[in-house]
C-alpha cells in the first residue's frame, strides 16, 4: 500500500486594502508669478483683434489664458458696439443675441476648468477640515463668510449661463432686467461689482483691517502636523492650488456678468456705459493681480507631501479586506511523486514535493 503525503499546509492572512488614489500635483508654472493680463503680455495681441493668441506653453496656467481670452472677447465686444461700421452690421441682427452667444467659448472652459478642479470636492474638503479646537472656530467663521461671496456670484452666474445655452429663448425685458439688477440694485451690497469687492476684500483685506488673508491663513493652518492633513485627499500646495483657481474663477464669471450687463444697457439705450467698463475693467486687472501675488507669496513653500493616514477604527469590507485559503493543502500519492511511479519510500525522502504523473489516470486524473 502506498504512503500519502501532506503537500502544503493551509494558512490564512489579513491584507490592508487602502485605497491610495494618485495625486496629480500640478507645480505652480512660472506664468503665476507675473501678472495675467493683456498689457503685460506680447503673446497677446489686444490691437489686433480676436483669435491671435499663441498655442499656450506648458507652463501657462489654463486660468491665466481664461483671463487673457475673457479680456479679449470683452474688448472685441466693445469695438463693435462703439466702430460705427461694425455697430451698422451688428444691427442687422439682434445685437443683444450676438453679445451674448460671444460668452459661449469662457463658459465652456469655465465649465471644464470646474471639472477638472472638482469643485464640489473641494468644498467638501474645506467644509470638513479636522483642526484643532483652537483653529476650529477662526477657519469655520472665515470659511463660511468666503463661501457665502462665491455663492452670490454663483447664484446669479447660474442665470447668465442660461442665457447663453438658450438665447433665442431669452427676450429683451429679461436681458434688461438682469442688467440692471446687476448695476443697479438698490441694495448696495447686491450689486456686482460691490460683490466682486467684498469678495476680494475677503482674500485679500486692506492693510487698514484686522482680517486674515486666505492664502498666507491656509498656509499657516496646513504647515501645522495634525490628523487634519489626513482628511485633505491631496498635499497642502495641491489644496491651496485648487482654491486658487476656483478663487480666480469665480472672479472671472463675476467681471465677465459686469461686463455683459453694461453692454446690454448700452444696446438698450440706457447710457453709454464706457466709462464704467473702463474703470471695471482697470479694478478687475488690479483685483486679480493682488490675489495672484497673494498665492505666489505662499505657494512655493506649501508642502507637496500627500498624507493618507489610517482611519481611527478599521472596520472589516470598507477600509481592509480579509483574504483567507491564501495557502491551501492537499494529498497527493507517492506513485505520482516520482519518475519511476514506484510506492516504496518515506515522506523523509522527498525534500521537495511535485507531482510527476497520474498513475494509471485513476484518482488524479
Amino acid at each position: 500500500m502506498c504512503g500519502v503525503f501532506v503537500v502544503l499546509a493551509a494558512a490564512c492572512g489579513l491584507v490592508a486594502a487602502q485605497h491610495m488614489p494618485s495625486v496629480l500635483i500640478k507645480q505652480a508654472a512660472d506664468s503665476l508669478l507675473h501678472a495675467p493680463f493683456m498689457q503685460h503680455l506680447q503673446q497677446y495681441q489686444v490691437n489686433q483683434g480676436l483669435g491671435r493668441l499663441e498655442i499656450p506653453s506648458p507652463e501657462d496656467l489654463v486660468i491665466r489664458r481664461l483671463q487673457g481670452e475673457l479680456a479679449l472677447r470683452v474688448d472685441d465686444n466693445w469695438q463693435s458696439l462703439n466702430d460705427p461700421q461694425r455697430w451698422a452690421i451688428m444691427q442687422t441682427k439682434d445685437p443683444a443675441k450676438q453679445i451674448l452667444k460671444s460668452f459661449e467659448k469662457i463658459k465652456l472652459k469655465a465649465a471644464q476648468l470646474e471639472k477638472e478642479i472638482d469643485v464640489e470636492a473641494m468644498e467638501t474638503v474645506l467644509n470638513n477640515l479636522s483642526l484643532p479646537s483652537e483653529d476650529m472656530v477662526d477657519w469655520v467663521r472665515f470659511w463660511d463668510k468666503l463661501r457665502k461671496k462665491v455663492g452670490q456670484i454663483a447664484q446669479l452666474y447660474n442665470y447668465f449661463r442660461g442665457y447663453i445655452e438658450k438665447p433665442e429663448a431669452v427676450n429683451k425685458n429679461t436681458l434688461q432686467e438682469f442688467a440692471t439688477s446687476a448695476t443697479q440694485s438698490s441694495v448696495k451690497d447686491r450689486s456686482l461689482q460691490n460683490m466682486l469687492d467684498l469678495f476680494h476684500s475677503t482674500v485679500v483685506p486692506t492693510q487698514e483691517t484686522s482680517t486674515k488673508s486666505l492664502f498666507p491663513y491656509l498656509h499657516s493652518l496646513t504647515s501645522k502636523a495634525g490628523q487634519h492633513l489626513c482628511s485633505m485627499n491631496q498635499s497642502p500646495h495641491q489644496l491651496v492650488y485648487n482654491l486658487y483657481n476656483i478663487i480666480a474663477l469665480t472672479e472671472i464669471k463675476g467681471y465677465a456678468m459686469l461686463q455683459f450687463s453694461y453692454m446690454m444697457l448700452r444696446i438698450y439705450e440706457k447710457g453709454n456705459f464706457s466709462v464704467e467698463s473702463t474703470a471695471a475693467k482697470e479694478k478687475f486687472e488690479q483685483q486679480a493681480t493682488e490675489k495672484m501675488n497673494s498665492i505666489k507669496l505662499v505657494l512655493p513653500n506649501m508642502s507637496r507631501e500627500f498624507m493618507k493616514c489610517d482611519p481611527p477604527q478599521h472596520k472589516q469590507g470598507e477600509t481592509y479586506l480579509e483574504i483567507t485559503k491564501l495557502l491551501q493543502g492537499y494529498i497527493e500519492n507517492e506513485v505520482d511523486m516520482n519518475d519511476r511511479m514506484t510506492c516504496k519510500s518515506s515522506c523523509s525522502a522527498y525534500t521537495f514535493a511535485e507531482s510527476k504523473s497520474c498513475y494509471k489516470d485513476l484518482f488524479c486524473a
